[in-house]
């Protein structure tokens, strides 16, 4: 397959972009290439330059294909960054797998692991948790570190992970004595911690299916299992009731009903149906996945393809 990315060489047209993107003189326009051409150009000048990439297309659709495209061509892991439909009404049980997925990619870009990411226009601009946020937020276990269980379950929970008897998907976790599961949505296997009181006696990957130990590990980072995160319950009611006191009209009353109805689930334990609908006041300056792309000299490359196309959607 290497061989196949350097077949672009033999075009005059490539070895000029190439030589473009290496001099940083951008941004450059390409017109008239199919669609499996875009994704062999992008692959190649990927791997070439060896740089990371951010690819920005229409539709989902198109996302979800020159994923696949791509993850073959380049022979690893390419990382789809999906929309989601944000939750703003008062709905239980809202699927969760869309914004697992993001976070995933958030975190490996944060930590620099992303190679190739494609995205749709949508997703691209749509509002996340900030860098900073994000970064602030991980919860880093080392093997030879001391940890309060009770404090990393806490943590655990103010992050959004769901507690659940036995870990059997995402964003879950699970304690049975001085034993923890945890899976974080940017891993492909859940993480077990066993404890000797606070110090750490293993740490191991497990299947899901057969709950059995796989590989040994030294560290894990824990990135939040939701977007949208709030310091601690009490700040967040003062919040919505400086939100409350700030409604007026007939329309405010019908406002006060909700923020009430999340004040009374936040003072009696529980989390808000809809928090996304309170990103805005968590976060006044909310973040883009552009935040996340490395600048300077080893920076990101950002391929936009069918601009009229993302306009129009």
């Amino acid at each position: 397959m290497k061989q196949f990315l350097t077949l672009m060489d033999g075009m005059v047209e490539y070895r000029q972009m190439k030589e473009a993107l290496q001099q940083g003189r951008v941004p450059v326009s390409v017109s008239g290439v199919s669609a499996s051409h875009k994704t062999h150009i992008i692959a190649s000048l990927a791997a070439q330059l060896e740089k990371p990439a951010l690819v920005i297309v229409p539709d989902e659709s198109t996302a979800i294909r020159f994923t696949a495209d791509l993850s073959v061509l380049l022979g690893e892991r390419v990382l789809h960054f999906p929309a989601r439909d944000y939750v703003l009404l008062d709905v239980d049980g809202a699927s969760g797998e869309f914004e697992h997925q993001r976070l995933g990619v958030l975190s490996e870009l944060l930590q620099g692991t992303a190679r190739v990411v494609v995205a749709s226009a949508e997703s691209a601009c749509e509002r996340t948790i900030p860098k900073e946020t994000l970064k602030d937020s991980i919860l880093t276990i080392d093997m030879d570190g001391s940890y309060d269980q009770e404090q990393v379950v806490k943590k655990l929970v103010a992050m959004g992970y769901q507690y659940r008897d036995q870990v059997e998907g995402i964003c879950q976790f699970a304690r049975r004595g001085g034993i923890l599961d945890i899976f974080p949505p940017d891993r492909s296997e859940p993480v077990r911690i066993e404890f000797w009181d606070d110090e750490i006696d293993t740490m191991s990957t497990f299947q899901v299916d057969t709950q059995r130990r796989q590989d040994s590990i030294e560290q894990v980072t824990i990135p939040p299992a939701r977007e949208v995160l709030y310091q601690s319950p009490q700040k967040l009611a003062d919040l919505l009731r400086q939100q409350m006191a700030a409604q007026k009209g007939k329309a405010g009353v019908q406002v006060k009903e909700h923020l009430q109805r999340d004040i009374e689930r936040l003072e009696g334990g529980l989390n808000p149906v809809s928090i996304d609908r309170y990103l805005p006041l968590l976060y006044p300056k909310a973040g883009t996945l552009f935040d996340y792309l490395r600048g300077g000299e080893q920076g990101a490359m950002c391929f936009f393809c069918e601009p009229v196309s993302m306009k129009e959607n």
